[in-house]
């Protein structure tokens, strides 16, 4: 604020009625009745500088004193008692400064995917004010105009940006937001501009997870995790489990965000084949039966009973391990009976038997005799 006072002075040799006084500038405009001979009044007024004021570079301020016309009875003419005078004060030099401050709202943890929430506030903290100011994040493509920006005004924006595979493999998010304003009218064409940048870091650090399971959806092995840097090479073998194939051997790959595998064990069939061969002659003496058992199952498959032959194995049971099963039940052929010829004893008692696998054929027994 500048302060005047104003000193009107009647320095004539007759009394001036109606004085106005008048300072546009201030607003100031006083009437004095009758300012008479060496009278002085005093006035005081101010002025609060202007950014238009900043921007001429000087305040120029003019006053000015008019009274009624006077008559000369001599002259028969009349004279205006008026008078100006004027002041110029310097202003300081235009500041064209202005401040840009984006800042994330969002937190201070993020990967591939996760969203960055930015808050962007443009101050005028010159002293003068700005037009069209253009506001741009390039980044997150945010570009707005504020047609007048006053001195001490801030405008807020919001914007944000989705975190990228291509960050995570910098490990920052660097974004710029600047302001730019109409030139200004000064000597100097002075350009208010700013700008600022933040850089968000993002998690390197990702987790492997490797879940091993059945078909029915029990868990088979402990789940394997591990934590990896960003773009690092995994390569982790599966678990071999007797009897059950996994449908990944190897789960490999190179990380670049959390990663959580399913590897799943199928339980396995394997073959039982049992070969009925004669013990004799080596030929076979039915047809192999075959089938496939799952692991761990049980089997019990009865063994064909063929006349005239004797079998190692009346049935073959088990229970089915992680390969393929092999038996051979073998035959072996009933001697044919020797009928007696020569004459029997006097009371022996006779046993026949051809029929039957003991094969005793004809036996005779003495009294006390026994056969088992």
């Amino acid at each position: 604020t500048i302060e005047y006072q104003i000193l009107v002075t009647n320095t004539g040799n007759v009394d001036y009625p109606n004085v106005v006084v008048d300072d546009q500038l201030t607003g100031l405009r006083e009437t004095i009745p009758v300012l008479r001979m060496g009278e002085t009044r005093t006035f005081s007024t101010s002025h609060t500088v202007t950014s238009d004021d900043i921007l001429e570079g000087n305040v120029l301020n003019i006053v000015t004193a008019q009274g009624d016309d006077i008559p000369d009875p001599k002259t028969q003419e009349s004279e205006t008692p008026s008078s100006e005078d004027q002041v110029d004060v310097p202003t300081e030099d235009v500041d064209a400064s202005m401040t840009v401050e984006k800042n994330v709202t969002s937190g201070d943890f993020y990967r591939a995917g996760n969203v960055i929430l930015y808050e962007i506030v443009v101050i005028n903290t010159g002293n003068v004010p700005y037009s069209n100011v253009v506001v741009t994040d390039e980044l997150t493509g945010l570009q707005v105009t504020i047609p007048t920006l006053g001195v001490g005004q801030s405008r807020t924006y919001n914007t944000s940006y989705t975190v990228t595979e291509e960050d995570m493999a910098h490990g920052y998010v660097e974004n710029v937001a600047d302001a730019v304003g109409d030139e200004l009218p000064d000597d100097r064409h002075t350009v208010p501009e700013a700008e600022d940048r933040v850089v968000t870091p993002v998690s390197q650090a990702v987790t492997l997870r490797v879940n091993y399971t059945n078909t029915d959806g029990t868990q088979a092995f402990d789940p394997f995790t591990r934590t990896y840097s960003y773009g690092n090479n995994y390569s982790v073998a599966s678990p071999t489990r007797e009897g059950y194939t996994a449908n990944i051997t190897t789960v490999a790959g190179t990380i670049t965000r959390d990663t959580e595998v399913t590897v799943t064990y199928t339980r396995n069939s394997y073959n039982l084949t049992i070969n009925y061969v004669s013990t004799a002659t080596g030929t076979v003496m039915s047809a192999p039966y075959t089938a496939a058992v799952p692991y761990g199952e049980t089997y019990n498959v009865a063994t064909p009973a063929i006349g005239g032959y004797t079998r190692t194995l009346a049935a073959v049971t088990g229970t089915m391990p992680g390969r393929d099963v092999q038996v051979t039940v073998f035959y072996t052929p009933i001697p044919a009976p020797v009928r007696p010829t020569d004459p029997q004893p006097v009371g022996a008692t006779i046993i026949e038997d051809y029929d039957t696998p003991l094969g005793l054929g004809a036996v005779s027994l003495n009294a006390g005799d026994s056969i088992e």
